[in-house]
């Protein structure tokens, strides 16, 4: 079977090498997108997490909050190690996520594939993927899933061709990490550890071993996941299930809002299926390798499995699904070298839409840096004014039901982080009263008593779950004893106050 490399005929030397200069194009444009994706904002709600576990003063502190937390230990543990090298100022937490960011379709062009020609539309599909700007300038494990999801699908790749232990070791480490950075990863990862099983059951014999690197898993699971399950009770996460009136664009999404990639990867789906099919019936699937059918179709499963999941739960967003994402745009750029057997400019175009539509995100990136929701979405600018008033005492409340999940402390320990930083030292009161039909005015109002109260109270308008959508919040009208301010913006709101 082949992978369905032309560049070595004659007729595809001119395209293969237009390809070459169109990647270094792509990658200077998404070094550049990176560069303007809002490293001056302020840390916003879920870098706060971040930043306030990666800041915890001793290792055991670091693994409580871990246990308590969504996201696996990885990335935290990362960042732990991170900030005591290099500091917790915005940009040096943020700057990791740069670094794998960048990293991601360097290691596709090192070692993604034997053919050039799909390392190099790999890369640029991966590096061009417009959701991945944001992920550049953000301290969460999103960048992180992506590069490691990227070193799966390359080592399930050999994995598939070659097989061998140290192949199946090696693939089995770092599906561990993936799994330990987001429990999210574990449909693809298991996807492919059952396609392994499939079609090389022989190797079993030699290769069993490496499935001792889940045993860790397993147990850190066996801990965490109690937690992670109580945000499926009915109420507690913020978004919703999908409709069938959303599933049309669930391949543009996929492809990061390239409608014509989207598009296209509609196209891909049904021939893939066929040279699947053919390759279950011991047919040829060329010009396709077994190994890259093997690729692609894990990730597509998996997607296919949150999808069919997301019509019953909660469970799709975007940003959840990006482990499958390597393998996804690893199947377009498979399909686009095939392709090009018989048009040959095919992976010209396919490069040069990403380019495109590259290049206008960076045009409004450059153009409206102030659109950037992490100017209104944070805590930093309502704890300075807070500061700045004499704010002896914080009562901090996160309106949504989802924060009923944490502990009291916890997420006191989270809202105050920025005035901590900054050296103040007060108590803080955070209301258990999340989710609870009551109104917040009065539990607040009954709470920051004393002159010099602070407090924060943040909501999202479009989030139905917030107490605010049904009591607005009344604290600074005139005659009450509080001076207010609003330091959101659009339907993001941080109503903070302090008690006169």
């Amino acid at each position: 079977m082949t992978t369905g490399n032309s560049q070595h005929t004659p007729s595809a030397l001119a395209p293969s090498k237009l390809l070459f200069w169109m990647t270094g194009i792509a990658l200077a444009l998404a070094a550049a997108r990176a560069a303007f994706s809002g490293w001056d904002t302020p840390i916003w709600l879920d870098e706060t997490y971040t930043a306030t576990i990666a800041t915890q003063a001793s290792f055991k502190q670091l693994i409580d909050w871990c246990l308590h937390e969504l996201s696996g230990p990885v990335y935290y543990t990362l960042m732990w190690l991170w900030v005591k090298a290099f500091g917790a100022n915005a940009v040096s937490l943020r700057l990791p996520s740069l670094i794998f960011v960048m990293a991601t379709p360097l290691l596709i062009l090192w070692k993604g594939h034997p053919s050039r020609d799909m390392r190099m539309i790999w890369a640029v599909l991966i590096a061009l993927w417009l959701p991945a700007v944001t992920f550049a300038s953000q301290a969460r494990p999103y960048a992180l899933l992506m590069l490691l999801g990227t070193a799966q699908a390359i080592l399930f790749y050999r994995l598939i061709a070659q097989g061998g232990r140290g192949r199946a070791l090696a693939w089995s480490l770092v599906s561990a990490l993936l799994v330990l950075t987001h429990y999210y990863t574990l449909p693809v990862t298991a996807f492919q550890g059952l396609i392994y099983l499939a079609m090389r059951p022989r190797d079993l014999k030699r290769t069993w071993p490496a499935a001792l690197v889940f045993v860790p898993v397993a147990l850190w699971m066996t801990a965490h996941l109690p937690f992670v399950l109580s945000y499926m009770k009915p109420g507690v996460v913020w978004f919703e299930t999908l409709s069938v009136s959303e599933s049309w664009t669930i391949p543009i999404i996929l492809m990061g809002g390239n409608l014509v990639i989207g598009l296209l990867f509609v196209v891909m789906m049904p021939m893939l299926a066929r040279q699947v099919a053919h390759g279950i019936a011991g047919r040829s699937c060329a010009p396709y390798s077994a190994a890259d059918l093997a690729t692609t179709s894990a990730s597509i499963l998996a997607v296919l499995l949150l999808v069919v999941i997301g019509f019953f739960k909660p469970v799709f967003l975007l940003r959840y699904l990006v482990p499958c994402i390597p393998g996804l745009l690893f199947g377009v750029a498979v399909w686009t070298t095939a392709m090009s057997r018989k048009f040959s400019l095919f992976p010209i175009a396919v490069v040069g839409t990403a380019i495109i539509y590259g290049a206008n995100q960076l045009n409004y990136l450059v153009q409206h840096p102030e659109k950037d929701f992490r100017h209104s979405f944070n805590f930093d600018k309502a704890s300075t004014w807070l500061q700045q008033q004499g704010t002896r005492r914080l009562v901090f409340f996160w309106d949504n039901v989802s924060a009923s999940i944490s502990t009291p402390a916890r997420t006191g320990e989270m809202g105050s982080y920025f005035m901590r930083r900054d050296g103040w030292h007060g108590p803080v009161i955070v209301p258990p009263i999340a989710g609870l039909k009551l109104d917040p005015n009065v539990a607040l109002a009954a709470i920051a008593t004393q002159p010099g109260d602070g407090l924060i109270w943040a909501y999202d308008e479009n989030a139905g779950n917030a107490q605010a959508v049904k009591y607005p919040p009344v604290l600074g009208m005139k005659g009450a004893p509080y001076q207010c301010r609003d330091f959101g913006g659009g339907s993001i709101k941080i109503i903070t106050c302090i008690r006169r």
